[in-house]
């Protein structure tokens, strides 16, 4: 199938009742395995792996878009939302499209209020002047993910992931696919963790370039060595190299001829690594932040090559702590803006993060398949240095809503500012 006649499909969606809707979105996900290969041809796209190989996934996607249908059937705006989150699914930006599919149903599965979607200019008030994109040039206003009242928040959905995945495929652009080596055949793979991160990516270019100058020479040798031994002497040529990288500890770089080129994280972070890793992480793209109560909300999920929850509790109160009392001392000046903001600024912009882990990918870690609210872990922060705080009314009322939830911790750091 290709992607004009997907897109076309998709587009009928709006014109569809949600039942010949669901039944096409099978259809097209049935149409991206090839009958002769039995392959995804989505490549690295694990929404679209894990719907097609599992049953269970499967139906916890169709109860999401089902209830979310439901819901906002008669809202034409929402409904658009909502088949545009399902068209991305399809693409390079699904983990986006998971995260907010995920996200609008489980407020919605926890809170009696439900959530506002795709916030426009000149709704609820919200104008340029309002928000942090007046300081930045050139910004204009971007539509807020959601509101909801019983959260009491706007809210901005992302998911849990760092760039090492583009870091990765850069690298092998930029240094295996015009191998100028003649009659070798060096190829490339990488296997990651999700929370490793390369910290130094030119430094691990040279040692991959010098890497490969070191293996040629090598064989070269070895090749030589053999020519001036008996027949019956001459030994195996070893083509491989392991590099551990010094300029990223913890990278370990294996080069092969006529096989595969993987690059590979040997390190086992803890919780607190990967938060300090990921600090800066919710301050990202402060344009979009609100005047007023906003959050950021981050998604966890097992859609991932090893299907591993990578992150917990533990990371969830370690990040926000680190955002909301160490950078809320860091005055290091935001590029691009006028007049100067500073990580300070950003961080007291946010009144607090939501951290939702969906396990639909894990059914193994779920203790009640049969209830939804035991396929979900939420860990809520608020920030105690906040410009904009939650009031105590609205802090017990986020504990209220998730208390039915199997795993969750709700925190203001009232006695943990410092």
């Amino acid at each position: 199938m290709s992607l004009i006649n997907l897109y076309q499909k998709l587009r009928k969606f709006k014109q569809m009742d949600y039942k010949k809707a669901i039944n096409d979105f099978n259809k097209i996900c049935d149409g991206l395995i090839n009958p002769k290969e039995k392959s995804i041809r989505t490549e690295n796209n694990y929404f679209l792996i894990s719907y097609i190989t599992s049953s269970f996934f499967k139906d916890q996607t169709l109860i999401k878009i089902k209830s979310l249908y439901d819901t906002y059937k008669d809202n034409q705006y929402y409904k658009d939302v909502i088949i545009d989150i399902i068209n991305k699914l399809f693409y390079y930006n699904w983990e986006g499209a998971y995260s907010e599919l995920t996200t609008y149903y489980f407020l919605n599965l926890c809170f009696e209020e439900k959530c506002e979607l795709q916030i426009q200019e000149n709704t609820n008030g919200l104008t340029i002047k309002n928000t942090l994109a007046r300081y930045f040039e050139n910004k204009k206003f971007s539509d807020i993910d959601g509101f909801n009242k019983q959260l009491g928040s706007f809210f901005e959905i992302k998911s849990l992931e760092n760039d090492t995945k583009s870091q990765l495929e850069k690298l092998k652009k930029e240094l295996f696919n015009h191998s100028e080596i003649k009659n070798q055949d060096f190829k490339f793979t990488f296997n990651s963790k999700d929370g490793f991160k390369i910290k130094n990516y030119n430094g691990v270019k040279k040692e991959i370039e010098q890497g490969k100058k070191e293996l040629l020479e090598y064989i070269e040798k070895q090749n030589q060595e053999n020519k001036e031994r008996p027949q019956d002497k001459q030994r195996k040529v070893i083509k491989k190299l392991v590099i551990n990288s010094k300029t990223n500890p913890g990278l370990t770089i294996t080069l092969c001829i006529d096989q595969i080129i993987v690059i590979e994280f040997q390190m086992e972070e803890t919780s607190f690594q990967k938060a300090e890793m990921l600090e800066l992480k919710p301050l990202e793209n402060p344009y979009q932040f609100v005047d007023g109560s906003f959050m950021k909300i981050f998604v966890c999920t097992g859609l991932n090559a090893r299907k591993e929850i990578n992150y917990d509790r533990d990371f969830a109160r370690a990040l926000s702590r680190r955002v909301f009392i160490k950078l809320a001392k860091d005055h290091t000046p935001i590029k691009g803006t006028k007049p100067q903001l500073t990580r300070s600024d950003i961080s007291k912009h946010l009144c607090g993060l939501l951290f939702i882990t969906d396990l639909s990918a894990n059914k193994e870690y779920v203790r009640d398949l049969n209830d939804q609210k035991a396929l979900y872990r939420a860990f809520a922060y608020l920030n105690p240095n906040a410009k904009y705080k939650h009031t105590e009314y609205l802090f017990r009322q986020i504990r209220f809503y998730l208390r039915n939830l199997n795993w969750r911790d709700v925190d203001d750091f009232r006695f943990d500012n410092y």
